[in-house]
């Protein structure tokens, strides 16, 4: 219908021409022009995908004394995996820390992007389109994804590494390590860009991952918020005072926005459906892993539950 549509615009238009000393033809096909142009503004202005914005904090806790990450939390904001070879890493070069820098406040800004990287290669190892499936026993909760066989363009580790180049851990394999069959599965011509952390004359210290295609285009930047001594209300977990937290653990925060736009001149493509849940399910999964508000709402649950059975 499409097709036939532009034909008969243009045979229309064919016809004004060698008509055009006729004022009715002139006039008709000039108030078929105007609606032509008044349904383009109509799809494109009015009728245009709404882009998405997520902004959250993001706490990470290390012991005061080794600035190593904290791992006996029951939830926590980085992969465990990750963070194993963060702690792995660190230790075995303790020269990454900068010396002024006693809370770790850099170094852990690029963990932070390395984790936001490895969990979008968690989620998308072989296709961009995946079925989530909820599984759960008790208070563990979890999912599975089962990937569709669509076109895809596949990051392997090798190019991910070299797109993180300046992140102290552009090095660390992803959580299939390195196998050639999976990496980042991203829509087809999606172009990913990588802002190692860096420090901005007017924003601070910040970082940015972008994913673009002609479909939409996603931004995810960090941004270093603060740095406190303790654990603020995550103490209680590990069973300490407020005074034992504040010697032993130092905290530092962050601050994650994640902005989607769409291209409003594809809004009633077939495809913009498929790329509105992709777009959709990464905000909402950097959210649910990343965000403090949804990672403290669990862990307090997991708390009282614990306080309760005498646990």
């Amino acid at each position: 219908m499409f097709w036939i549509a532009t034909i008969l615009y243009a045979l229309a238009i064919a016809f004004a021409y060698f008509n055009r000393a006729s004022e009715k033809v002139v006039t008709t096909v000039f108030l078929g022009m105007a609606a032509l142009v008044g349904a383009v503004l109509a799809v494109t202005i009015f009728s245009s995908e709404h882009g998405i914005r997520k902004a959250f904090s993001v706490p990470i806790i290390v012991h005061a004394d080794a600035r190593l990450p904290v791992e006996e939390l029951p939830y926590s904001v980085l992969p465990t995996f990750l963070s194993i070879k963060v702690r792995d890493k660190l230790t075995a070069h303790p020269e990454l820390f900068n010396p002024q820098d006693s809370f770790g406040r850099n170094i852990y800004h690029h963990v932070l992007q390395r984790a936001i990287i490895f969990w979008l290669e968690q989620r998308y190892p072989k296709t961009w389109q995946v079925d989530e499936f909820p599984m759960t026993l008790g208070e563990m909760s979890g999912y599975a994804f089962q990937s569709r066989k669509v076109p895809t363009r596949l990051y392997s580790e090798s190019e991910i590494a070299a797109r993180l180049s300046g992140n102290t851990f552009a090095d660390m394999v992803g959580p299939f390590g390195g196998s050639p069959q999976f990496g980042l599965a991203v829509p087809e011509g999606t172009d990913l860009t990588i802002s190692a952390p860096h420090m901005d004359s007017a924003r601070g210290e910040i970082s940015s991952i972008k994913l673009h295609n002609r479909f939409c285009t996603i931004t995810i930047d960090t941004h270093f918020g603060s740095s406190m001594v303790g654990a603020g209300s995550y103490r209680m977990i590990l069973g300490m005072s407020q005074e034992q937290s504040q010697k032993a653990l130092k905290s530092n925060q962050y601050i994650v926005v994640v902005s989607v736009t769409f291209n409003r001149f594809l809004t009633g493509n077939p495809e913009m459906p498929n790329y509105r849940k992709w777009a959709s399910d990464i905000s909402d999964g950097l959210e649910a892993q990343f965000s403090d508000q949804v990672v403290w709402s669990k862990t307090r649950d997991w708390l009282l539950f614990h306080r309760i059975a005498g646990m």
